[in-house]
């Protein structure tokens, strides 16, 4: 079954809300109702909701959201976002309508929940998980609320830097997803840089493809 936005936000809702502005271990125990949520969904569904993620803190990612955060890094700022949407849809539209309501609060944690349901699921080490987002959440990659040179001095260069990287992790991703016959991962992830493949990573495509088929 597919995650819509409205299932995504459903999800979020879970959270302990009240949590969030307590001390860090209770912090951290807001998440394990959603914890418990995504240990359900399948894995296509996790991937799903990470998309999700990854687009709603894209889109809450500029310039007039920073300079009423109270941030001074982009890691910080990330982390503020996540507070965002952590406190749930009511509140993100809030902020995404009105900037200036942004609270200069962090809730990293959100960032790897996903990616722990998978571990949890599969076995594996969180940091193993193949997915990569067809849109990076990462400060200022979201380039048209940013200016040429913004407050975290992050410039259209370094963007491009970090949408390079991006691109080299999926890659690293693909390598690992392939030699743990996860062919259909595969297939999503490099059709996205298929312009760009090298002739060893078209003819993993190829193989890819045809494992997917027999």
């Amino acid at each position: 079954m597919a995650i819509g936005i409205g299932k995504f936000w459903a999800a979020i809702n879970t959270i302990y809300k009240a949590a969030l502005d307590r001390k860090e271990e209770e912090k951290n125990a807001a998440l394990l109702p959603l914890a418990r949520v995504l240990i359900s969904f399948s894995l296509s569904e996790l991937e799903e909701f990470e998309q999700h993620l990854h687009e709603v803190l894209f889109a809450i990612d500029g310039e007039d959201f920073f300079d009423t955060s109270g941030q001074t890094s982009g890691d910080g700022f990330l982390y503020c976002r996540c507070y965002v949407v952590a406190k749930g849809l009511e509140f993100y539209n809030h902020v995404l309508q009105n900037p200036s309501l942004m609270p200069d609060q962090e809730y990293e944690p959100l960032l790897y929940v996903a990616s722990n349901a998978w571990a949890v699921k599969t076995g594996n080490k969180a940091d193993d998980w193949p997915f990569v987002s067809s849109i990076s959440y990462e400060t200022g990659c979201n380039s048209a609320r940013w200016s040429e040179l913004n407050p975290v001095e992050l410039t259209l260069e370094q963007v491009a830097e970090q949408h390079e990287l991006n691109y080299q992790r999926a890659l690293s991703s693909v390598v690992h997803a392939y030699r743990k016959g996860y062919f259909e991962q595969v297939v999503k992830l490099l059709k996205q840089y298929r312009s760009r493949l090298s002739e060893q990573f078209s003819d993993m495509l190829q193989d890819a493809q045809s494992q997917l088929r027999t």
